[in-house]
């Protein structure tokens, strides 16, 4: 720990901390104990197969966390890098419980390191493709009242962005602006305990958000 450290974390104040158990638990009792803001973790996807699986102390602390979680991207290697860049965020909204949170978050991240901010909206009833049939004042009218209602969440938050209105299947239309505007990090609501109804206990992390930080091409704070 040490070395590390001294290696990685020179000229930041640090408190180490070396405990036994189950990692995801204890990480997230620490957390819990010490009032943490935020916790922040590397996942790395190896394999065929395995870059599309989170790792299972990523999927725990995500699943019972409190506070946002930040992971980087869910890729099989990373290039090495002496400058991580915070440029852009994309903030996905859906209108849900934590959107919120997640807007309020992303507003303070790219005020904090002078950012652009990009809110975006995936249109549900274009899921599956079925919008590629439909006709096109029902598309045009869909995504009037998606930019109009998302113009709304933002003026009431008083925050300056961008939006883009999508379709498709929610994670994947994120994930593909996301390397389409080439945005540094995304940010989005993530189910918490307290949020979940007794029908979707067994569930914990939405399907939605498990898609998105296992595919992202950035990292992903979740709130």
């Amino acid at each position: 720990m040490e070395e590390l450290i001294q290696r990685d974390l020179f000229g930041c104040k640090v408190s180490p901390c070396i405990t036994a158990g189950d990692p995801a638990t204890r990480i997230v009792e620490h957390a819990r104990n010490g009032r943490a803001d935020l916790i922040m973790m590397p996942t790395h996807g190896y394999g065929l197969f395995r870059r599309f699986l989170l790792g299972s102390v990523t999927a725990k602390i995500l699943h019972d966390a409190s506070c946002p979680v930040w992971t980087s991207a869910h890729l099989e290697s990373w290039p090495v890098v002496e400058h991580v860049p915070l440029r852009s965020l994309l903030c996905g909204l859906d209108f849900g419980p934590r959107s919120g949170a997640a807007l309020k978050c992303a507003s303070r991240v790219a005020a904090e390191f002078q950012a652009r901010l990009i809110v975006a909206h995936v249109i549900p009833t274009f899921d599956a493709g079925l919008g590629k049939n439909w006709p096109a004042e029902c598309r045009d009218h869909a995504v009037k009242a998606a930019q109009e209602r998302v113009g709304a969440v933002v003026q009431e938050f008083g925050v300056s962005a961008d939006v883009e209105i999508l379709d498709g299947q929610q994670a994947s239309a994120l994930n593909e602006a996301a390397e389409r505007l080439d945005v540094d990090l995304m940010v989005i609501g993530r189910t918490h305990i307290a949020d979940r109804t007794h029908d979707d206990l067994g569930g914990k992390l939405g399907a939605n958000a498990y898609a998105i930080i296992a595919h992202s091409p950035c990292p992903v704070l979740s709130v």
